[in-house]
């Protein structure tokens, strides 16, 4: 078992105080040769933390082995020579690391399964573990140019093509198929009509099977509305949907697409990010160059802060036609002149003119956000009301493109629409005849959002399933907010 440090030394402190989730381990420990594979050169491996799988782990091995991989001697080729300079390129981007992890698990599904006979799965252990040595020889080979011989096992059929691996070619294949071809869905039935599941013992290959008996064997929720007839007092008479006026349910019926409009518009308008994303590239460098300290972030920022969007979209403009990133040493400052020709940039024009550890990004990197930023905020803003929109509409989205919460805002819009402070330059919604259009046009939850305290006013008596409706409008939200509904109320008897 590992576990944290309980006092971390100065150094510790001091150059790494600011990084989360990140393991530290002492280099004179064995911790380093149970990391799958990985070396003392800066490599990075994922470590899990979750109790559930570290204690299955456990349980199922406490003796794990150590694997050293040895280190290849690296070959020394010539420089010069076109031929050995395409066979390292080869070499590089041809690994065989999926190759063997589909080898690894073929061989490790029978050497984990507890129905196999006990030398089989002992050998496939011992072939396991070979292939782990083997993947850290195969990573290693970009750079020492030494492949490792994998006849033995890649070549070799011993272990059966893993059922998982088959289902997961499956249904990870989404290309589109030609009219001869079968296609996904059909591919699936047979891969399960024609395995002998009852035959597979490995827990691993019945994953697939398990998967598709649970979605047999889970319901599916069926939504069952009640009609207004069982909820309402004034449904009890049959004739209550040709007592509606038909101006006024026409009102509603305009006002509820408005509202469901306005809701589908905010929430469009509210996922266009507004953030600034390339801040973190710009501390980056900063903090290569041991600058963090010295430059901050929003500092730099702040410099273009009150820069016109025409401006920030001409020097975005003026950094691809100038080529800003591949302009020498010298030229530099001219150029920055050139691109931004406003004076609260010049007193950080050693920062942007700075080009180590990609420093040319920085003045791109601030400069796109604010230009990315002005673009979204211009979308919000002509892109909320359009032409031909309603006035109830319009006042719904006024300002939508500014604020966060927008269902709260819009649904206090609406109140206001419905019952206006002002009734002489505005004629309101009577909220029980809004109830009624609104149960005729089946949208129950449209009332239950904006008028819960009408619904509170007509529920019906009968049945003890609608007092529990009555106490669930008592102890909600929606209940809580029936505060609404007393001003409401006097207002009306006034």
């Amino acid at each position: 078992m590992v576990y944290p440090l309980k006092e971390a030394g100065y150094f510790r402190e001091k150059y790494f105080s600011h990084l989360g989730y990140v393991a530290m381990i002492d280099s004179r420990s064995a911790i380093q040769e149970r990391l799958g594979g990985a070396d003392y050169d800066g490599d990075m491996v994922k470590t899990i933390a979750d109790p559930l799988i570290n204690n299955c782990v456990l349980r199922s091995s406490r003796m794990l082995p150590v694997l050293k991989i040895p280190a290849a001697k690296p070959l020394i080729a010539d420089a010069n020579d076109w031929h050995e300079r395409f066979i390292t390129v080869k070499n590089t981007f041809s690994s065989r690391v999926g190759q063997i992890s589909n080898c690894a698990l073929r061989r490790g599904i029978i050497a984990y399964d507890e129905n196999s006979p006990a030398e089989e799965r002992e050998r496939f252990r011992k072939d396991v573990e070979m292939l782990t040595i083997l993947t850290g020889l195969e990573i290693d080979s970009a750079k020492s140019g030494i492949k490792p011989n994998l006849s033995d096992y890649i070549g070799k059929r011993e272990a059966n093509k893993s059922l998982f691996l088959r289902f997961k070619n499956i249904d990870n294949d989404n290309y589109e198929t030609k009219w001869y071809e079968p296609t996904k869905n059909r591919r699936l039935k047979e891969f399960f009509e024609k395995t002998d599941w009852e035959s597979v013992t490995s827990n691993l290959e019945k994953l697939p099977y398990y998967a598709l008996m649970l979605s047999k064997e889970t319901e599916k929720i069926k939504p069952n509305p009640q009609v207004p007839e069982k909820l309402f007092i004034f449904a009890e008479d049959p004739e209550w949907k040709e007592k509606l006026d038909p101006a006024f349910f026409e009102r509603v019926k305009c006002l509820i697409e408005d509202y469901e409009t306005a809701l589908k518009r905010a929430q469009y308008l509210n996922h266009i990010p507004v953030d600034m994303k390339r801040k973190n590239d710009v501390y980056r460098i900063l903090f290569s160059r041991g600058q963090e300290n010295e430059y901050s972030v929003d500092r730099l920022y702040a410099a273009f802060e009150y820069v016109p969007a025409s401006k920030i979209r001409r020097a975005r403009r003026m950094l691809d036609e100038l080529k800003w990133h591949l302009t020498p040493p010298e030229e530099r400052p001219n150029v920055l002149d050139k691109i931004c020709d406003y004076f609260s940039v010049f007193q950080y024009r050693d920062v942007f003119c700075d080009f180590r550890n990609g420093g040319y990004r920085i003045l791109g990197d601030i400069i796109a956000d604010f230009d990315d930023m002005h673009s979204n905020a211009g979308i919000k803003k002509h892109s909320a009301t359009k032409n031909g929109d309603s006035e109830n509409l319009k006042q719904l989205l006024d300002n939508r493109y500014v604020h966060g919460y927008y269902r709260e805002d819009i649904n206090e819009r609406l109140r206001h629409i419905l019952m206006p402070i002002r009734t002489r330059d505005y004629n309101g919604f009577d909220c029980k005849e809004t109830l009624k259009c609104a149960a005729a046009l089946g949208k129950l939850d449209f009332v239950l959002e904006i008028i819960p305290f009408s619904v509170y006013e007509e529920a019906s008596h009968h049945g003890r399933k609608y007092e529990k409706v009555r106490r669930y409008l008592d102890d909600t939200r929606i209940g809580r907010i029936l505060g609404i509904h007393h001003g409401a109320k006097i207002y009306r008897e006034e």
